[in-house]
């Protein structure tokens, strides 16, 4: 199996690795079937946190659903929802705003920022390349996970699955954070990074 590592970059895959697909509760199906059919040209990346479990040592007891969309659709969006899922769903949260008003099993809003990574099997789901950088730029999963995990949590993902490093640096630079992830994977993990430019 030959697999892409970069921009033009391709290696045979010899390792075990495997492609990261998180999973989906039955809400998150639900939603992504009310978003694909009513809203068929706004682009969204959706994700539960306590899919994160398989990474983390202390593990999330409480699970929220976020969903990011485009800026132009997202209002229309968190309305529907709102339908829905009344009560449930909380847009553009700041961190007093998580603290007062989440829920188990609630709905998270926020912005998609342009150039994020999309999935490997649909484009709505999370890619690990968007979750490495947003641990580190999101705001609003800094509140959900400890910074003590972040060590262990990444040698995780790159131990078990294949992680586009190019793609990764590309969106951490869109981010601003680059500097930041290759010094914390270069200094707090046993990872080799192979893009870090």
């Amino acid at each position: 199996l030959i697999m892409k590592t970069g921009h033009n970059i391709y290696t045979k895959n010899i390792s075990d690795k495997k492609i990261y697909t998180p999973a989906c509760s039955e809400t998150t199906l639900q939603i992504i079937s009310v978003l694909k059919e009513e809203f068929p040209l706004v682009m969204f990346r959706i994700w539960e946190l306590s899919s994160l479990n398989e990474f983390l040592n202390h593990l999330i007891a409480h699970n929220h659903i976020f969903i990011e969309a485009e800026r132009d659709g997202i209002g229309f969006i968190y309305n529907r929802m709102n339908e829905i899922f009344p009560k449930k769903v909380l847009l553009e949260p700041n961190k007093k705003e998580l603290s007062l008003y989440s829920a188990d099993n609630d709905i998270i809003m926020t912005s998609l920022i342009t150039e994020c990574p999309a999935g490997l099997t649909h484009d709505y789901e999370l890619s690990l390349e968007k979750l490495i950088v947003d641990m580190f730029s999101n705001k609003v999963l800094q509140a959900f996970i400890s910074k003590g995990d972040y060590a262990e949590a990444l040698e995780e993902m790159f131990s078990k699955y294949n992680i586009n490093q190019s793609r990764l640096f590309r969106y951490a630079r869109r981010r601003g954070k680059a500097d930041l992830i290759a010094s914390f994977l270069t200094e707090k993990t046993n990872i080799r990074l192979e893009f870090a430019e």
